[in-house]
């Protein structure tokens, strides 16, 4: 009677353990497939900062946008009026 109790109890083991494994191979296989299907587009917008020897200047566009064109590497000194990045129009 005990074996037949302990063997009872190892199959209820056995089949939650079976259970939770297949649930995990399907939750990771489904968000695979998701992952392989799902198209994401978007831009990441973030504000930023230049800093120049007298002070930090704080640079941002006020209707946000998407930088096209950099005009001006990291060192390189740039005089007032000049233009420094361009915006993409689309």
């Amino acid at each position: 009677m005990a074996q037949r109790t302990l063997f009872a109890a190892d199959r209820t083991i056995r089949r939650y353990l079976l259970g939770g494994v297949a649930t995990c191979i399907l939750l990771v296989g489904g968000a695979g497939s998701l992952a392989a299907v799902t198209e994401l587009s978007g831009a990441v917008i973030a504000s930023g900062k230049l800093v120049v020897d007298s002070s930090v200047k704080k640079v941002q566009h006020p209707t946000g946008g998407v930088v096209g064109q950099i005009f001006v590497r990291e060192g390189d000194a740039v005089q007032s009026g000049k233009v420094l990045i361009r915006l993409d129009e689309t």
